[in-house]
Protein backbone atom coordinates (compact mmCIF):
# COMPACT_ATOMS: atom_id res chain seq x y z
CA UNK A 1 0.00 0.00 0.00
CA UNK A 2 1.41 3.54 -1.11
CA UNK A 3 1.62 5.47 2.22
CA UNK A 4 2.64 9.26 2.26
CA UNK A 5 6.50 10.06 3.33
CA UNK A 6 6.48 9.44 7.16
CA UNK A 7 9.14 11.91 7.64
CA UNK A 8 6.87 14.70 6.43
CA UNK A 9 3.89 13.31 8.54
CA UNK A 10 6.25 13.04 11.60
CA UNK A 11 7.33 16.98 11.17
CA UNK A 12 3.92 18.19 10.70
CA UNK A 13 3.09 16.27 14.10
CA UNK A 14 5.84 17.65 15.43
CA UNK A 15 4.54 21.38 15.51
CA UNK A 16 1.91 20.23 18.80
CA UNK A 17 -1.14 21.20 17.12
CA UNK A 18 -4.59 19.99 18.50
CA UNK A 19 -4.77 16.07 17.57
CA UNK A 20 -8.22 16.19 16.18
CA UNK A 21 -7.15 19.90 14.00
CA UNK A 22 -3.58 17.91 13.15
CA UNK A 23 -5.65 13.98 12.04
CA UNK A 24 -8.43 15.90 9.90
CA UNK A 25 -5.46 17.48 7.73
CA UNK A 26 -3.08 15.05 7.85
CA UNK A 27 -6.08 12.93 6.57
CA UNK A 28 -6.78 14.94 3.78
CA UNK A 29 -3.23 14.91 2.83
CA UNK A 30 -3.09 11.21 2.81
CA UNK A 31 -6.12 10.66 1.01
CA UNK A 32 -5.14 12.97 -1.63
CA UNK A 33 -1.47 11.72 -1.95
CA UNK A 34 -3.24 7.98 -2.38
CA UNK A 35 -5.55 9.57 -5.41
CA UNK A 36 -2.01 11.12 -6.87
CA UNK A 37 0.18 8.15 -6.52
CA UNK A 38 -2.27 6.16 -8.94
CA UNK A 39 -2.63 9.08 -11.48
CA UNK A 40 0.48 10.71 -11.69
CA UNK A 41 3.27 7.38 -10.40
CA UNK A 42 4.36 7.55 -6.20
CA UNK A 43 7.69 10.25 -6.91
CA UNK A 44 5.31 12.68 -7.98
CA UNK A 45 2.97 12.06 -5.11
CA UNK A 46 5.86 12.68 -2.92
CA UNK A 47 6.90 15.98 -4.25
CA UNK A 48 3.73 16.93 -4.01
CA UNK A 49 3.27 16.18 -0.46
CA UNK A 50 6.62 17.64 0.81
CA UNK A 51 5.41 20.65 -1.17
CA UNK A 52 2.18 20.70 0.66
CA UNK A 53 3.33 19.81 4.07
CA UNK A 54 5.31 23.06 3.81
CA UNK A 55 2.33 24.69 3.05
CA UNK A 56 0.42 23.55 5.80
CA UNK A 57 3.25 23.89 8.91
CA UNK A 58 2.32 27.40 9.12
CA UNK A 59 -1.35 26.43 9.95
CA UNK A 60 -0.41 23.94 11.98
CA UNK A 61 1.82 25.93 13.83
CA UNK A 62 -0.67 28.79 14.82
CA UNK A 63 -3.20 26.68 15.95
CA UNK A 64 -0.80 25.24 18.38
CA UNK A 65 -0.50 28.55 19.42
CA UNK A 66 -3.55 29.35 19.80
CA UNK A 67 -3.65 26.74 22.06
CA UNK A 68 -1.27 27.98 24.99
CA UNK A 69 -2.87 29.63 27.68
CA UNK A 70 -0.63 31.04 30.52
CA UNK A 71 0.27 27.95 31.89
CA UNK A 72 1.55 26.73 29.22
CA UNK A 73 3.14 30.32 28.18
CA UNK A 74 5.24 29.79 31.54
CA UNK A 75 5.98 25.86 30.51
CA UNK A 76 7.26 27.21 27.02
CA UNK A 77 9.38 30.09 28.50
CA UNK A 78 11.21 27.49 30.99
CA UNK A 79 11.69 25.09 27.99
CA UNK A 80 13.32 28.13 25.80
CA UNK A 81 15.37 29.63 28.94
CA UNK A 82 16.58 25.95 29.69
CA UNK A 83 17.70 25.01 26.41
CA UNK A 84 19.36 28.70 26.24
CA UNK A 85 21.21 27.76 28.97
CA UNK A 86 22.35 24.48 28.08
CA UNK A 87 24.06 26.20 24.84
CA UNK A 88 25.40 28.59 26.82
CA UNK A 89 27.41 26.86 28.88
CA UNK A 90 28.53 24.76 26.10
CA UNK A 91 29.70 28.08 23.88
CA UNK A 92 31.55 28.87 27.53
CA UNK A 93 33.23 25.53 27.35
CA UNK A 94 33.89 25.69 23.60
CA UNK A 95 35.49 29.05 23.74
CA UNK A 96 37.82 28.40 26.28
CA UNK A 97 38.98 25.89 24.61
CA UNK A 98 39.32 27.48 21.61
CA UNK A 99 41.20 30.68 23.34
CA UNK A 100 43.77 27.46 24.50
CA UNK A 101 44.58 27.15 21.04
CA UNK A 102 44.55 30.93 20.61
CA UNK A 103 41.91 31.04 18.23
CA UNK A 104 40.43 34.47 19.16
CA UNK A 105 38.31 36.62 17.71
CA UNK A 106 38.25 39.83 18.98
CA UNK A 107 41.31 41.90 20.31
CA UNK A 108 41.09 40.60 24.35
CA UNK A 109 39.92 37.49 24.74
CA UNK A 110 35.96 36.86 23.96
CA UNK A 111 34.88 40.41 23.08
CA UNK A 112 38.39 43.15 23.88
CA UNK A 113 37.27 46.24 23.06
CA UNK A 114 34.25 45.35 22.06
CA UNK A 115 34.65 45.42 17.80
CA UNK A 116 35.62 42.38 15.75
CA UNK A 117 38.21 42.36 13.03
CA UNK A 118 36.04 42.39 10.44
CA UNK A 119 38.30 39.60 8.04
CA UNK A 120 36.84 36.67 6.08
CA UNK A 121 38.44 33.84 8.69
CA UNK A 122 36.75 35.61 11.48
CA UNK A 123 33.45 36.27 10.43
CA UNK A 124 33.35 32.52 8.68
CA UNK A 125 34.28 31.36 12.31
CA UNK A 126 32.35 33.33 13.91
CA UNK A 127 29.16 32.31 11.83
CA UNK A 128 29.88 28.57 12.13
CA UNK A 129 29.92 28.96 16.40
CA UNK A 130 26.52 30.24 16.00
CA UNK A 131 25.74 27.80 13.25
CA UNK A 132 26.54 24.91 15.78
CA UNK A 133 24.91 26.94 18.49
CA UNK A 134 21.34 27.81 16.63
CA UNK A 135 21.65 23.88 16.49
CA UNK A 136 22.61 23.09 19.52
CA UNK A 137 19.51 25.16 20.85
CA UNK A 138 17.01 23.80 18.88
CA UNK A 139 17.78 20.26 19.28
CA UNK A 140 17.61 20.78 23.35
CA UNK A 141 14.54 22.72 22.36
CA UNK A 142 12.94 19.68 20.37
CA UNK A 143 14.11 17.41 23.51
CA UNK A 144 12.69 19.14 26.11
CA UNK A 145 9.08 19.25 24.45
CA UNK A 146 8.02 16.03 23.50
CA UNK A 147 4.48 17.80 22.87
CA UNK A 148 5.44 19.92 20.10
CA UNK A 149 9.09 19.46 19.70
CA UNK A 150 9.45 21.22 16.44
CA UNK A 151 7.39 24.31 17.56
CA UNK A 152 9.16 24.89 20.54
CA UNK A 153 13.10 24.72 18.45
CA UNK A 154 10.96 27.20 16.27
CA UNK A 155 9.77 29.64 18.64
CA UNK A 156 13.41 29.64 20.16
CA UNK A 157 14.66 30.40 17.24
CA UNK A 158 12.48 33.15 16.38
CA UNK A 159 13.24 34.92 20.00
CA UNK A 160 17.14 34.30 19.09
CA UNK A 161 16.74 36.07 16.07
CA UNK A 162 14.65 39.06 17.04
CA UNK A 163 17.16 39.65 20.38
CA UNK A 164 20.20 38.99 18.11
CA UNK A 165 19.19 41.94 16.02
CA UNK A 166 18.21 43.91 18.73
CA UNK A 167 21.10 43.49 19.81
CA UNK A 168 23.28 44.45 17.14
CA UNK A 169 21.40 47.80 16.70
CA UNK A 170 21.98 48.72 20.12
CA UNK A 171 25.65 48.04 20.30
CA UNK A 172 26.08 48.15 16.50
CA UNK A 173 30.20 47.55 16.62
CA UNK A 174 30.07 44.38 14.99
CA UNK A 175 30.76 44.18 11.30
CA UNK A 176 27.64 44.45 9.08
CA UNK A 177 28.13 40.96 7.75
CA UNK A 178 28.10 39.95 11.49
CA UNK A 179 25.09 41.82 12.61
CA UNK A 180 22.97 40.85 9.20
CA UNK A 181 23.77 37.16 9.67
CA UNK A 182 24.68 36.26 12.50
CA UNK A 183 20.62 36.14 13.98
CA UNK A 184 19.69 34.67 10.63
CA UNK A 185 22.34 31.55 11.00
CA UNK A 186 21.03 31.34 14.76
CA UNK A 187 17.47 31.56 13.35
CA UNK A 188 18.17 28.78 10.71
CA UNK A 189 20.29 26.78 13.30
CA UNK A 190 17.89 26.53 15.76
CA UNK A 191 15.25 25.16 13.25
CA UNK A 192 17.72 23.25 11.85
CA UNK A 193 18.40 21.49 15.15
CA UNK A 194 14.47 20.54 15.66
CA UNK A 195 14.10 19.03 12.69
CA UNK A 196 17.54 16.70 13.30
CA UNK A 197 15.74 15.94 16.91
CA UNK A 198 12.37 14.61 15.83
CA UNK A 199 13.73 12.81 12.70
CA UNK A 200 16.46 11.01 14.64
CA UNK A 201 13.35 10.27 17.19
CA UNK A 202 11.29 8.87 14.21
CA UNK A 203 14.22 6.73 13.37
CA UNK A 204 15.15 5.29 16.74
CA UNK A 205 11.41 4.60 16.75
CA UNK A 206 11.12 2.88 13.72
CA UNK A 207 14.37 0.73 14.91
Amino acid sequence: MTTPPRAAEQLLQALGANSEFADVLLGDLAEEFAERAARDGEPAARRWYWIEATRSAPHLLANWMQRIDGPGCRRLARTVGTAYLHVAVVTLIAIVVASSFAFVMTDSALFGSGRLHATTGTVSVFLGLATAQGMLGGYFAARLDRDAPLACATVLALVWCVLGFAIYAIVGSAPVAVRLLHPLVLLLGAITGGLVRVTSTRGATAR
